[in-house]
């Protein structure tokens, strides 16, 4: 299980890692945050 859980884990920090290298990425994020900051 522990595997399991660990290839889970690595798998979204890497999405995490590609979304963030990308700024259309970071735009649709402050679109959906509604521009409150």
């Amino acid at each position: 299980m522990n595997t399991l859980i660990e290839r889970y884990v690595k798998l979204i920090n890497s999405k995490l890692s590609d979304y963030g290298n990308h700024t259309g990425f970071s735009n649709i994020l402050k679109g959906n945050l509604g521009g409150k900051t």
